[in-house]
């Protein structure tokens, strides 16, 4: 059962193909056997060449690539939702559907920024209002409790 095919090149050389069947795959029932022989089947043209019976996709123009970087949101519109969504001010999930992008997306960007962000949750944690532990000479905020003993010195 074996199939013969000559493929000429360019330089006058001639090679002699043979195929072999070789079972693709077992399937449940023909219909689907079918279905799949649809879209594997191809022809030979005259070159000796295969060509698919699914068409390559077509390669986007030059205008549709640029449409599509328009599309993707850029690092200043992510910032700028960002705040908005952190002052309350707009929804994540309307925050999400302004830039374009799914609610995971948008979640995940979104905690990813909270969490690296350098702004200080609760009250001010400048160097100014640090004082010196009389015991130890430690550095650190003074508490109601405590005025002038660090945490560690402090204890009783």
């Amino acid at each position: 059962m074996s199939e013969y095919l000559l493929k000429e090149h360019d330089n006058g050389s001639v090679d002699l193909i043979e195929y072999v069947p070789t079972v693709v795959g077992t399937f449940p029932n023909r219909i689907f056997a079918e279905r799949v022989l649809a879209a594997l089947d191809g022809a030979i043209n005259p070159d000796g060449v295969w060509v698919p019976a699914i068409p390559k996709p077509e390669t986007p123009t030059s205008k549709e690539v640029s449409t599509l970087i328009a599309m993707v949101p850029t690092e200043a519109s992510w910032m700028a939702s960002f705040a908005l969504v952190a002052k309350n001010q707009k929804p994540m999930k309307d925050a999400a559907d302004a830039l374009g992008v799914s609610f995971n997306q948008y979640r995940g960007k979104y905690a990813a920024w909270k969490k690296n962000r350098k702004v200080p949750a609760t009250g001010s944690t400048s160097l100014d209002d640090r004082e010196d532990c009389r015991l130890c000479g430690k550095s650190f905020r003074p508490s109601p409790d405590r005025m002038d003993l660090c945490a560690k010195c402090g204890r009783d």
